[in-house]
């Protein structure tokens, strides 16, 4: 049922607003772009920066907003600016020039910088990069070399500008430091990792990685997003709801930006004990929901405020006697009172973040 509901949703008829894909989340990429944020001031058209990722787009008309300020003015920011925009360069003006390859490899590859083969036409727009990360390093607390070997592909596009999607593989393997082997003896998680196995007579970690979704803009100011993919919700490194520690998990989104406030409607699918056996066995992974709904307001230059409610609940329940709850899909209802109406066991969240 629950999976007829989310394409059901995806199939509401959109608008020819272009759709943009989501920048992937990482540490130093959206430090920069808060940074500028603070830096500036909310200015339009405006980030909410504790809905993480942002979208391409998004960050572009920031970034260039910005650019008329005179924000960026040292060496560091100049370079800055060139790499974001290079990043994105399909959504920048200034930023496809700056990306043109003096010499593409064979003709066909890397002709942007940025991309290792990319298509641009009025319908269709594709981008193409392998992903490879290598390193190596000492822990002055473990015998054993550290490294990690990634190797994959990331895709990127839109389709008659209307339907954006992304999708992300790799296969890794990694000998971690010692302060992470020890939180992974007592969680047993890999940080941003679901299922994980050993390697290397278990010193080390082996692990898959994939991320996708699919995204439309229902109107200039409505989105949707349907994938398994990271997402963080407040500010600084931890939040209540999504912290940076989380793995990929599915979700569907919806998304109104209009005037000065940003409104989050999100359904998310959490599986946990992924490498839970009994007795050498392995056994269903239990599986939990959570929905969500966050609002925020900009209030002048300097201050956000905002206010969240979340339910957690599970069909997965010690007698059996639970169900999916449909009235979760309701993305403008009080859920607090939903959850009294029904009689539930189900965990509640109510709270509210500022900047």
């Amino acid at each position: 049922m629950k999976f007829r509901l989310y394409f059901f949703f995806l199939l509401i008829p959109c608008s020819s607003v272009a759709q943009s894909s989501y920048a992937p989340l990482n540490e130093d990429y959206y430090h920069w772009i808060d940074r500028y944020e603070i830096k500036a001031g909310q200015t339009a058209p405006q980030l909410f920066t504790t809905i993480k990722p942002y979208q391409r787009s998004a960050i572009i008309g920031f970034i260039d907003s910005l650019r008329k300020l005179d924000v960026f003015q040292s060496t560091v920011d100049e370079f800055n600016y060139g790499y974001i925009t290079g990043d994105s360069w399909e959504w920048s003006l200034s930023g496809v020039a700056a990306n043109e390859s003096a010499r593409p490899f064979l003709r066909h590859f890397y002709k942007k910088k940025s991309d290792f083969y990319s298509v641009t036409t009025p319908d269709f727009d594709l981008h193409v990069n392998p992903v490879l990360y290598l390193g190596a390093g000492k822990d002055s607390r473990r015998d054993d070399m550290l490294f990690i070997n990634t190797r994959g592909i990331e895709v990127r596009g839109m389709v008659d500008n209307k339907v954006g999607f992304y999708t992300y593989v790799t296969d890794n393997q990694a000998m971690l430091p010692a302060y992470v082997s020890d939180q992974m003896t007592d969680t047993g998680v890999v940080p941003h990792e679901g299922f994980w196995k050993n390697y290397k007579d278990g010193k080390g970690v082996d692990f898959l990685q994939a991320r996708g979704y699919i995204s439309f803009a229902a109107t200039k100011s409505i989105s949707f997003q349907f994938g398994h993919d990271r997402m963080f919700i407040g500010n600084g490194y931890r939040s209540l709801v999504f912290s940076d520690y989380s793995p990929p998990a599915l979700f569907l989104k919806g998304n109104v930006k209009v005037w000065k406030l940003n409104y989050l409607f999100l359904l998310n699918q959490m599986t946990a004990d992924n490498n839970a056996r009994s007795n050498g066995i392995f056994r269903g992974y239990p599986n939990k929901f959570v929905a969500l709904h966050h609002v925020s307001l900009n209030i002048g230059k300097k201050l956000n405020v905002g206010i969240f409610e979340a339910i957690i609940f599970t069909p997965d329940d010690s007698l059996g006697t639970d169900h999916f709850r449909l009235e979760y899909l309701n993305p403008v209802i009080f859920y607090r009172a939903i959850e009294q109406q029904n009689g539930s066991s189900d965990n509640a969240m109510l709270g509210f973040d500022f900047k």
